[in-house]
């Protein structure tokens, strides 16, 4: 595992990119931790975790964490242990709900509406290919009709791919010639096959909002040191 996470390659969207911060985390922790025994104190790694995924919550307004605090060291493993089941739970929500969105906006196409609507791709590539397009405008739009062709070709085919093509060719027809006419029909008869498919599935449940990811409520406490006042006389200074 890599000693340091890609901020820059964390997804857009806060929510996943906190699922993919949470599992960095736990990886270092299992990292840190490993080959150590059960009479090992493990209490700074421990906190340590707390510390990284609280500050990656905050940083990416996760508030269903909002409430935890670290802990004092002598409540540090009881404390972690009830946090790290509540950052699971938290992780499943937000993995279920995105699942629920993903259904929402994207269908399932039987293998002749993919062939249908491969076939219309192909057509609208041949007219795009004999236009007098600029060739970086040209590539541009191959490039999102791959995007949604790969899509196609999935189990699901999300409509996000399909919008930005769409959107784009209405654009490149309103400002070009009449060469380029024939694109609306194909469009048209593509958005067709899709929303038959579509209004065979069965209406989905009410998605819920990110604010309906239940808070998850802990016992305020507050780390102030790490002085002897803080631990049993037994333990040990772990630095």
């Amino acid at each position: 595992m890599s000693e340091r996470v890609d901020y820059e390659g964390l997804p857009d969207d806060p929510e996943l990119a906190f699922i993919k911060l949470v599992d960095f985390f736990d990886e270092k922790l299992k990292e840190a931790t490993r080959g150590t025994s059960d009479d090992d104190d493990t209490r700074l790694h421990l906190i340590e975790h707390m510390n990284s995924i609280m500050g990656a919550a905050t940083a990416l307004q996760i508030h269903a964490l909002g409430s935890f605090r670290l802990p004092d060291w002598d409540s540090t493993y009881n404390a972690h242990r009830d946090f790290d089941l509540a950052v699971k739970s938290v992780v499943l929500q937000i993995q279920i709900q995105k699942a629920r969105v993903t259904k929402l906006y994207s269908v399932s196409l039987d293998t002749a509406d993919k062939e249908r609507i491969h076939h219309l791709v192909r057509q609208i590539r041949e007219t795009l290919e004999a236009a007098d397009l600029d060739s970086r405008k040209k590539n541009s739009l191959f490039a999102k009709l791959n995007a949604f062709e790969a899509d196609v070709d999935r189990a699901r085919t999300r409509f996000d791919n399909a919008m930005l093509a769409f959107v784009d060719l209405a654009h490149v027809v309103h400002k070009g010639t009449e060469t380029l006419k024939p694109i609306t029909d194909l469009v048209k008869r593509i958005n067709e096959l899709l929303g038959a498919a579509k209004s065979e599935e069965p209406e989905p449940a009410k998605i819920p909002s990110p604010e309906d990811i239940k808070r998850v409520e802990s016992p305020k406490k507050q780390i102030e040191d790490f002085s002897h006042e803080g631990r049993g006389k037994d333990d040990d200074v772990p630095f």
